[in-house]
């Protein structure tokens, strides 16, 4: 459990390809196919200290329930990883999965940039090394994006327990958030919201994604900006693409009738060459300068940082580009529930 953060003798008990409930929506309509297999599907998969049996979990039950006919390949990069051989044995007779490896650790951010660079898809998938896609998981991403090119689409993420690695049904109506501290926060849909809603069906409009599932258009993703590749190693980035997502004319959706479960661990096994804390502050202090704005004081005063972050003006460059909305606009209109510090505010932080 220490090494990996997660049960590994739990997970080496289950089958590899088990059965797990199915938790969409039953109102989930039925996908005509030929409004998807116009596109076709590359996932790409960053692979840094994961077991065995969780990786190849992962990997069957994509192949169990990904329709072939969107299925382009799946790309798997292993970061810096020396146990790889036994998990490309074992699909070496499946001519879908590219295997690639970095020279060095590279991260999160520049091994799916790696992944993304070999892909031939139209369409990305980007999913964690420790999941497990439920049935018919694809084609709802597919249809979004064929129906909208500007509109990055996340699965509606159920969770696998780290201790016994129990399958369980996410609440229903929640959307991505933040706190000042910059921290991914899953939260209820506003009321306002989600008195709009017609069905548990429908796509819910989120400020942001959780970042480890997503897909995206893939001429549309470079359009946009793809990763801030100065990134290191993990942290920060879900909400850097969230933020410039909406700021600079796209849309960020959950899709409820899209099911993926998700080993969520409360402690990251990854390793921070540079230590965890301050690679994970650098990054959101890249976020904080590039896309806050004035705003971005309240971050540094929430965690008594100061304004040290190296040069980000090739980003700048990007949103100027881009031609972005403020984040004082994204704030107002797409998360305006939100609350905000007052500028004149003297205390930051938490008392402890």
């Amino acid at each position: 459990f220490l090494h990996f953060s997660y049960n590994v003798t739990a997970s080496d008990k289950i089958p590899i390809n088990r059965e797990i409930p199915d938790t969409r929506p039953v109102s989930c309509p039925v996908i005509d196919p030929s409004e998807v297999f116009n596109d076709t599907v590359s996932i790409v998969i960053a692979v840094h200290n994961e077991a065995r049996s969780v990786l190849i979990r992962t990997l069957t039950s994509i192949l169990v329930n990904t329709n072939a006919q969107l299925l382009r390949e799946i790309i798997v990069v292993f970061d810096n990883e020396s146990d790889t051989q036994y998990v490309e044995d074992y699909f070496k007779s499946d001519d879908k999965f590219v295997f690639l490896h970095t020279k060095q650790r590279e991260g999160l951010v520049r091994s799916r940039l790696q992944g993304a660079k070999n892909a031939n898809g139209t369409i990305l998938v980007f999913l964690d090394s420790h999941c497990e896609c439920n049935q018919q998981w694809l084609e709802p991403l597919v249809y979004s994006i064929a129906q909208n090119r500007h509109k990055i689409v996340s699965p509606y993420i159920d969770s696998v327990r780290p201790d016994t690695f129990e399958y369980v049904e996410a609440p229903a109506n929640l959307q991505g958030g933040f706190n000042w501290n910059l921290e991914f926060i899953w939260q209820p849909i506003p009321f306002n919201k989600y008195q709009l809603r017609i069905s548990p069906h429908q796509p819910i409009s989120t400020p942001t994604i959780s970042g480890g599932l997503f897909a995206v258009d893939r001429e549309y993703f470079y359009q946009l900006g793809a990763y801030d590749d100065k990134m290191d190693i993990w942290g920060g980035e879900n909400l850097e693409l969230s933020f410039r997502t909406w700021m600079c004319g796209g849309q960020l959706e959950i899709l409820p009738c899209c099911r993926v479960g998700h080993v969520f661990r409360s402690i990251l096994p990854h390793s921070f060459p540079e230590g965890g804390q301050q690679t994970v502050s650098r990054n959101l202090a890249r976020v904080a300068e590039v896309w806050m704005d004035d705003y971005n004081h309240i971050f540094y005063n929430t965690l008594n940082l100061t304004n040290n972050t190296e040069d980000v003006t090739e980003r700048k460059k990007l949103r100027e580009k881009l031609q972005c909305q403020s984040f004082s606009w994204y704030l107002n209109n797409i998360i305006p529930e939100l609350s905000v510090p007052e500028y004149s505010s003297q205390a930051f932080g938490e008392v402890r």
